[in-house]
């Protein structure tokens, strides 16, 4: 829905010959940042680390790496369930941003709306990686055919943490019917119970 509105106003910006018109395309996507982004780079939530690692830590070895975890990726685990259209509306709207702003730099000379909206459209591309993260990586295969150390330890993280998230919320369905998935995955599974006191 968001490409298309998207597409819609660089459309409009494009054919009207109105001088507000060039501002159309900043509209939609600047909202959708205002909105996701405190919580994306945020944490997503008031509760602190320390915190996170007391109610980890009766559980789960490396409570210290996975409560950290956990905390940077909080909004891509609460709102798990929505997160995959969460991640294609960062990437569209950010994409679609910067085409528009190398289009205004070189076909309008419109330097200043050009790096606006450039600078929009990377946030949104950097939110793009984070929203859906831990889930993301759970069904990247290349996560799990890999020998890098980096990619193994991440891939383990985001298992743990999709599991962990929802032993923190015990009575809500969408973090057990994830979690669930996960631990009837073999590959996954084996790093869980590793982690697991």
């Amino acid at each position: 829905m968001f490409f298309i509105i998207q597409v819609i106003a660089i459309i409009v910006a494009v054919t009207v010959d109105y001088k507000l018109a060039v501002y159309v395309p900043l509209v939609v996507p600047s909202i959708y940042l205002v909105m996701m982004a405190p919580g994306t780079f945020g944490g997503g939530s008031d509760i602190s680390l320390i915190k996170l690692h007391e109610l980890l830590e009766p559980n789960w070895v490396h409570a210290e790496e996975l409560s950290a975890y956990i905390k940077k990726y909080w909004v891509a685990l609460q709102y798990v369930m929505s997160a995959t259209a969460r991640q294609g509306n960062c990437t569209s709207l950010g994409l679609l941003s910067i085409g528009t702003a190398i289009y205004y730099f070189f076909g309008l000379n419109n330097v200043i709306l050009a790096v606006i909206l450039g600078t929009v459209g990377v946030v949104l591309y950097i939110m793009a990686t984070r929203v859906n993260r831990p889930l993301s990586i759970f069904k990247d295969p290349k996560f799990r055919s890999t020998m890098d150390e980096r990619f193994i330890n991440e891939f383990r993280l985001a298992v743990t943490s999709l599991v962990a998230f929802s032993d923190l919320f015990p009575e809500d369905q969408n973090y057990k019917f994830v979690a669930d998935a996960v631990l009837e995955d073999e590959y996954a599974r084996q790093f869980i119970n590793t982690w697991r006191k």
